[in-house]
């Protein structure tokens, strides 16, 4: 956090400064492309190198706050374990809740399922994944791109309390594809977007220098 933090020190003056210089983004998004660790094997030829119009800032303190995915909330309400809610710290009613799910107690999944198809979240007993907070989010005609910098760790985030297996980026993913899928598969297929993603949204973006002038 403060003088480290990745987000106020590279993420917000980078896209800053390359919103500033051209807000289309059509200057800087195929550099950005090109950073992508696995860039060369996407089909890039097809996508529109620029920002709809009237996009905003996403990053620093507008970063969009992304629900998780309804299907995953709901696969969660079904399958927490007995060994998950004893390790969880929880306390209370919220404790009482989440372990009569473990148990399987049908009237309290119903109950959670009924809620969150009801789109009530927040932090509430029945939501095992909260909303997913890329450090950008840039949003074209036909694809959605989500970053997250890192200065001090190593790599993305790996795990969540509900999941042992979770990529930070592979949530940022799923939730904009749910967020933004109308309006993104309206001109490219879902398969499409997925296989875009997954080549260049998995990239932990660094600034430095040299990233600062590959971006020019």
């Amino acid at each position: 956090m403060g003088a480290r933090n990745s987000s106020t020190t590279r993420v917000v003056p980078i896209f800053r400064s390359l919103f500033e210089g051209d807000a289309s983004g059509r200057r800087w998004l195929p550099g950005l492309f090109r950073l992508g660790s696995r860039s060369a094997g996407a089909s890039l030829e097809s996508l529109t190198p620029r920002l709809v119009d009237g996009h905003r800032p996403t990053w620093g303190r507008d970063e969009l706050a992304l629900p998780a995915p309804l299907a995953l909330l709901e696969y969660l309400v079904k399958h927490i374990t007995e060994a998950q809610t004893a390790s969880s710290g929880d306390v209370g009613t919220v404790l009482d809740n989440r372990q009569a799910l473990a148990r399987g107690d049908p009237e309290r999944i119903a109950e959670a399922l009924r809620a969150l198809r009801l789109g009530r979240r927040g932090r509430q007993w029945y939501v095992l994944e909260g909303d997913s907070r890329p450090d950008a989010t840039l949003q074209m005609p036909d694809a959605v791109l989500v970053t997250e910098g890192k200065r001090t760790e190593r790599s993305c985030t790996s795990t969540t309390k509900w999941m042992g297996t979770r990529s930070q980026l592979v949530r940022h993913m799923d939730a904009a594809l749910q967020a933004f899928l109308a309006s993104v598969c309206s001109a490219f297929s879902l398969w499409r977007v997925r296989r875009v993603q997954m080549h260049l949204l998995r990239h932990c973006i660094g600034a430095s220098n040299r990233t600062r002038n590959m971006l020019r």
